[in-house]
């Protein structure tokens, strides 16, 4: 399958290490309708802010494919899909509820029909950057958008901090107006 010029993606950004350590560059093996929605969503980001604002493809491992077996219906898993279907990304500039909902409508005319907000995420440790899943689903029709949120929360068994998933509209809640 030949990947689809992109206008706004470089190859070197799909490149993350593996839960080894080992470098993985995904490039080849992502859904080519997803690099295309990608390259149309940092255009329209961008135009939305009036400025240069790149969607960061996550630096976590995982953010981009996994390698969960052939059970796990994660869309990043190759595993099952035999491409990756789905990325974390951190878009410049999304600081608000307002713009979490821009992105919503942004993606869902994109054709994207799987997004997961993620307020708590952090670039860097102590670096806040609320992020977002963005995926395509082989079984929703293009726009035919599911979504969802997933917060941190106190495990009250171990008394850790872990990712609890929610809807968009409670994790929404955790953005400043």
């Amino acid at each position: 399958m030949t990947a689809p010029h992109l206008y706004y993606f470089s190859r070197d950004e799909f490149e993350r290490d593996d839960k080894h350590g080992n470098p993985i560059n995904w490039f080849d093996q992502m859904n080519p309708r997803l690099l295309v929605i990608l390259d149309v969503l940092r255009f329209n980001w961008s135009e939305y802010r009036g400025e240069d604002s790149p969607i960061i493809l996550s630096p976590a491992a995982g953010a981009l494919g996994r390698q969960l077996g052939e059970e796990s219906i994660s869309d990043h898993n190759i595993d099952r899909w035999k491409t990756v279907n789905g990325v974390d990304a951190m878009p410049a500039g999304l600081k608000t509820r307002e713009d979490a909902n821009v992105f919503r409508l942004l993606a869902r005319d994109a054709t994207v029909n799987a997004l997961g907000l993620y307020p708590d995420w952090e670039i860097r440790p102590g670096q806040p950057s609320p992020g977002l899943h963005i995926g395509v689903r082989a079984h929703r029709k293009p726009g035919d958008l599911a979504v969802w949120g997933a917060v941190d929360a106190p495990d009250t068994a171990t008394g850790r901090v872990v990712q609890t998933y929610t809807t968009w509209d409670a994790a929404l809640e955790r953005m400043p107006l």
